[in-house]
Order: structure tokens, then C-alpha cells, then sequence
């Protein structure tokens, strides 16, 4: 099971990006405490009263979530922000991988690259869309509150055996 984490402080986005979660995969929604406007049912919500840092409180609160009450030996979480969907070549790749770590590349809604497939995980050469990471690897690693987190985050990650996917298999902000 892929778990999907979405830091949200712009629920009006929250229908397009419902229909492409794919249908496997839960999909759980942190609601930024100043966010406010139409929510759409059939999605689990969490509610916490805080927010900010660019949606990583939000992704922790995520994490906890899945990793306390749903994750599953071999499941994975990967972190879809409310500005994004899901690229249609994504689930497909990557629904049967079982390495720890896995990362592609990343394009813009155009479709040009943005930030290739990287064997080297660091801030500036990967984006939280374009990596997912086994939940019984993750063990204490969480978000700091930097903008380069999620560089950070997927360096700590790529300590692990890690498997790049030689594709491009996310957006860069497409709903922007």
C-alpha cells in the first residue's frame, strides 16, 4: 500500500487532485489551521492547529498518522503537496518496488525536466513528489522546518538501499 500525505492550505485544489489518486493508494489530507473553504468528502482529514513552514509540521503530523495507525510491513508513503497531482505514469512504476528509497525525476507542467533522476539525493537535486520512502525506514527522521527539508529529509532517507527510477514521474506545481 502507498499511503499519499498532502499538506493542505488550498483546499479548493483538493477535487483535482482527488481524481488522480489512484484507487490502491489511501490518501490523508493535513489541513493548515488558517486554511478555509469548501473540503470535498470522501478523504480523510486531519486537523491539528498548526501549520506554516512550507506544509512540514503538516507532513510530520502526516507520518505520525500512517505510521502509528496504518502502515503495514512494506508500505510506503509518499507526500503530494495541494499544488500538485499525480503524474499518470506514476503508480504504475512504482506499485510493486520494495527498495526503501525510491526516487525519479521530476517536470513541469509543460513537461520539460525540471530535476533529473538522482542516485545522490540533496537539497536542490530532488522534490518531496519526486521520492517515496518505505514506512519501516523512516524510523525517527522527520521534516525540520527549513525550506530545503525535503533535500534534507531525502538525504537522511538515502541512506538506505535506494533505487532511482529512470523516468520522470512527477510535477513541479502543476495546479499553480
Amino acid at each position: 500500500m502507498i499511503h499519499i500525505i498532502t499538506p493542505c492550505s488550498r483546499p479548493e485544489n483538493l477535487s483535482t487532485i482527488k481524481a488522480t489518486i489512484p484507487e490502491d493508494c489511501s490518501w490523508t489530507v493535513v489541513v493548515d489551521e488558517k486554511a478555509t473553504g469548501n473540503f470535498p468528502n470522501g478523504i480523510t482529514y486531519l486537523r491539528p492547529n498548526t501549520g506554516g513552514n512550507w506544509g512540514n509540521p503538516l507532513r510530520n503530523i502526516g507520518m505520525e498518522f500512517i505510521l502509528a495507525l496504518r502502515a503495514k510491513r512494506g508500505d510506503y508513503i509518499y507526500f503530494l503537496d495541494d499544488d500538485n497531482i499525480i503524474h499518470p505514469d506514476w503508480y504504475e512504476a512504482v506499485k510493486n518496488e520494495s527498495y526503501p528509497f525510491v526516487t525519479w525525476g521530476q517536470v513541469f507542467r509543460n513537461g520539460q525536466p525540471r530535476l533529473h533522476p538522482t542516485k545522490e539525493p540533496r537539497v536542490g537535486t530532488i522534490d518531496t513528489a519526486s521520492f517515496m520512502v518505505r514506512c519501516d525506514a523512516i524510523g525517527e527522521a522527520r521534516f525540520g522546518n527549513e525550506y530545503e527539508a525535503d533535500g534534507l529529509f531525502a538525504q537522511q532517507m538515502a541512506k538506505w538501499n535506494t533505487k532511482t527510477l529512470d523516468a520522470y514521474l512527477c510535477y513541479y506545481n502543476y495546479l499553480r
